[in-house]
């Protein structure tokens, strides 16, 4: 039976082992994203027999399921499923996942012969850009981007820098007020949350962060690490909004800076937040990552 414990710093070195040995691009790969929330939404882990079970509290407060994954993707994905289910059914719980991404929907279609159905999750479809389209912003396309960062270059002394923990004071003293000034109150106390733990425990979640300096104090900050061999994963950007120009600059100077060696840039979901979900397009994404629901002998109850 299988037996799911919060995920731990202590697990990161045994979750890399099961993940990194396959391509995945999706930010359930990530043991830090999954770490950094892990008290916000209860993320527990299972180590079974075939896969890596993940489980979570969505903002419902349902207890949900991750797609496996599998030790060896070249045994059938049933097995894994039979793990969870006669966990499930022990549990009295519908067996319905979350977080399937195309490839494992395939492995689905193809390995399963039983009955099963798929739910299109658009809130949760990740962004992926190409990271020369974010370095240069060349194109009519992003001459918006453009005239805002002209107008922060010439109207602020700045700095761009690495963070580094002696940083994490002055970080602090802004943080309430840069996420306050979202106008989103739903899920602030646990982003702010997240922030304080990622300056908190940064040297041993293997990412890397920077900010900027505005004026002599810093405005903006941002962390991301490498997901895979081409692609790096943002976790967090944050910055004054009253700044004209801020946002868009960390994000060019970011990858500029970090991650120009990359690919592609997964800057993770919209959750269904409008303004989220239009400011992502404004940088026009070369694809949607795409995420299912799927069904497996039962009703995923809307999810």
């Amino acid at each position: 039976m299988l037996e799911f414990k919060r995920l731990k710093k202590t697990d990161r070195d045994r979750f890399d082992e099961v993940v990194k040995k396959y391509y995945y691009q999706n930010a359930e790969s990530s043991f830090a994203s999954l770490y950094l929330w892990s008290e916000g939404y209860d993320i527990k882990a299972a180590f079974g027999e075939h896969a890596l079970h993940l489980s979570f509290v969505d903002l419902e407060g349902r207890k949900v399921y991750l797609a496996p994954f599998l030790y060896d993707m070249s045994e059938s994905i049933e097995e894994a499923f039979d793990e969870l289910r006669d966990y499930l059914h022990h549990k009295e719980r519908t067996f319905c996942i979350k977080g399937v991404v195309s490839d494992v929907r395939k492995k689905i279609e193809n390995d399963l012969k039983t009955e099963f159905e798929f739910f299109e999750d658009r809130d949760n479809y990740e962004y992926i850009y190409r990271s020369e389209d974010l370095m240069n912003l060349t194109g009519k396309k992003y001459s918006a981007k453009r005239n805002h960062i002209n107008y922060f270059l010439n109207n602020y002394e700045f700095e761009y820098r690495r963070y580094d923990k002696s940083l994490k004071e002055e970080c602090l003293d802004h943080i309430e007020g840069w996420v306050g000034n979202k106008g989103e109150v739903e899920g602030l106390d646990e982003e702010i949350n997240v922030l304080k733990k990622t300056l908190d425990e940064y040297d041993e979640l293997g990412i890397i962060g920077a900010v900027v300096f505005v004026d002599g104090k810093i405005e903006a900050l941002t962390f991301g690490e490498a997901l895979n061999k081409d692609t790096a994963l943002i976790h967090i950007e944050k910055a004054n909004p009253n700044i004209r120009g801020l946002y868009p600059f960390i994000n060019r100077e970011f990858v500029r800076n970090e991650w120009s060696e990359f690919e592609y840039i997964n800057r993770e979901e919209d959750m269904g937040l409008e303004g989220l979900r239009k400011a992502k397009l404004s940088y026009n994404p070369i694809y949607l990552l795409e995420k299912y629901s799927c069904s497996v002998d039962g009703d995923c109850d809307g999810i």
